[in-house]
């Protein structure tokens, strides 16, 4: 699973950090972290990457292009994952809606406010733990659902394409 954070303020951006450290130090999956400083850096990793993130944290105010747009843009790129604000204003707190945010924190937040954001996110973690048992070649595979891209079948055969590799199981 990964989690992007997007925050023009070095501060705000460790401080969120050390609430999800302290969040996921608790969880029982391997979970990545990545930090960007600007909505413009955030959009160019996520057209980059295959994995895509679970889970965004978005400032706001931040330069051009803000958190409300990166936003909008993430929703035309059908990106489905958790979307949560962290912002110094309740200004835009209606419009979050229109991108179906999960939650909005408005800073400074403290570790109780973070924790009940995350508690909206419950589902999408589970989702994120879900893997599928397969037997390769006599020895137990565990595949996480997210990093499978898709499934053929055909000749009593299943062939996995995941993020990582490609491989068939007999059927």
């Amino acid at each position: 699973m990964t989690i992007y954070i997007c925050d023009d303020s070095k501060s705000d951006l460790l401080r969120l950090n050390h609430h999800l450290q302290e969040y996921l130090s608790h969880q029982d999956q391997k979970i990545t972290i990545e930090s960007f400083q600007s909505g413009e850096e955030l959009l160019r990793r996520y057209e980059e990457t295959m994995e895509k993130p679970s889970l965004i944290f978005l400032d706001i105010y931040m330069d051009d292009p803000d958190g409300m747009s990166v936003a909008h843009t993430l929703r035309e790129e059908h990106y489905e994952g958790g979307l949560i604000f962290t912002t110094s204003s309740m200004e835009h707190a209606m419009d979050s809606y229109e991108v179906h945010a999960l939650y909005y924190l408005q800073k400074p937040f403290t570790h109780e406010h973070f924790l009940m954001a995350m508690q909206r996110c419950e589902a999408l973690i589970q989702t994120a733990q879900k893997k599928l048992s397969v037997s390769v070649k006599g020895k137990e595979l565990l595949i996480a659902f997210s990093d499978i891209l898709y499934l053929e079948t055909g000749r009593h055969t299943v062939i996995f394409h995941t993020r990582k590799e490609t491989f068939s199981v007999p059927g």
